[in-house]
């Protein structure tokens, strides 16, 4: 038995011979409380039996009732200020608990307007990632979610010159998320959340297909990573998707991956026939994957430009041994002079991409030199958990 929950009446007092030991715990957490309160505060519970009731009689002495509650509480959450430098899970769970104080009160916070008080409670150093959670339009739980696993880091600068070497301006800096003019009226954003395990599965059943030497002229891949959903690469990938139109960022990399891969594709369908989006994204990894006739092994081994780049390059992104993650993105719009299409861009932003005159992967027995275990679900793969470094 434990004496938090025989104080806060979550543990009744049984029947037969567990009540003796019952009392015996609950006459110490009595005393506990006797023991530790002002004398002022001793007058309130000196009648009490039990220390449920000793508890309880204390919460409805100090504990404000109806409207002043709700108004005391309501202003300490529209208050509260995450301070430059203090620390998010903090500043998270205090946030958390005045919500679950106001629940009790019967006050629940539709979820717009949580996420509107929990992002304006950000200090001004959060304004990008406020911006790109903002542009993705994510649910309350979820942006809390992600505050916790640190996806805002205090360091992160979309426009910090270290990300783009060459000196280019990065996609996201600056960027607040809005559609290009060129969009037009009708343009849609596409929610691909329902679909992340389709993607990410099509691209490791290919990934696999090839590691394991099934695709004619390729050989086996010995250390083919998992592919695993990063969702600041579908942030990034999404600002593509927004400029409606197939021409890859000068720039994407992130703090993470410092040599960011991208694949785009476009294509139309009539307006007035249903889409599947499942069959859209199905055909653009195929259009991707296709490329694999115009090319080789000896690619595989030793990339090098042979022609347009642009004929096999999405292939050869797609079985990169070191591409550990993807985030993709799908638009809808209409262009003017095509009135009764819909054009369908397709982005997805990987951890690197590949690099000339190095091996896309390297050739041997599947999965033979995985440090870790294989993937028991792609046996040609290396499992989640292999460490790689896609930043050489």
């Amino acid at each position: 038995m434990n004496l938090l929950r025989i104080t806060c009446g979550r543990e009744l007092k049984p029947e037969g011979a567990g009540a003796a030991v019952f009392e015996i715990i609950d006459e110490k957490a009595l005393a506990l409380i006797l023991l530790h309160v002002k004398a002022n505060q001793i007058p309130h519970v000196k009648d009490c039996k039990t220390a449920e009731r000793a508890w309880l009689k204390l919460k409805e002495t100090h504990q404000p009732k109806g409207h002043t509650r709700k108004i005391m509480l309501f202003k300490k959450l529209l208050s509260m200020k995450l301070q430059a430098g203090g620390k998010m899970m903090d500043h998270l769970n205090e946030f958390s608990t005045i919500c679950e104080n106001l629940n009790e009160v019967e006050v629940q916070l539709p979820d717009e307007i949580f996420v509107i008080i929990l992002l304006s409670s950000l200090p001004t150093n959060y304004e990008t990632c406020v911006v790109a959670i903002e542009t993705r339009c994510l649910k309350g739980e979820v942006i809390g979610r992600k505050l916790k696993q640190n996806y805002c880091s205090e360091v992160l600068d979309w426009c910090d010159p270290n990300l783009c070497p060459s000196g280019e301006q990065h996609i996201a800096c600056n960027n607040d998320g809005a559609l290009h003019e060129r969009c037009g009226y009708d343009a849609e954003i596409i929610d691909l959340e329902p679909y992340r395990d389709l993607i990410v599965h099509e691209h490791n059943k290919r990934r696999n297909f090839v590691a394991l030497g099934l695709l004619p002229g390729y050989y086996p891949a010995s250390r083919m990573a998992t592919l695993q959903w990063d969702e600041e690469l579908e942030y990034l990938a999404d600002l593509n998707a927004r400029t409606c139109i197939v021409e890859h960022d000068v720039c994407r990399n992130t703090y993470r991956f410092r040599n960011s891969g991208q694949n785009l594709v476009g294509i139309s369908r009539f307006k007035n026939v249903y889409q599947n989006i499942t069959e859209i994204i199905l055909n653009d990894m195929w259009l991707w994957f296709r490329e694999h006739k115009i090319i080789n092994s000896d690619i595989i081994t030793e990339f090098k430009v042979i022609g347009d780049l642009e004929k096999y390059g999405h292939f050869a992104g797609l079985v990169l041994e070191r591409n550990t993650h993807v985030g993709c993105t799908l638009i809808r719009y209409t262009r003017p002079e095509y009135p009764y299409l819909y054009i369908y861009n397709f982005a997805c932003n990987y951890a690197t991409v590949y690099a000339y005159d190095v091996p896309i992967y390297t050739v041997g027995k599947p999965g033979s030199k995985c440090r870790n275990e294989i993937n028991p679900h792609y046996p040609g793969l290396c499992s989640p958990e292999e460490v790689y470094n896609p930043n050489y």
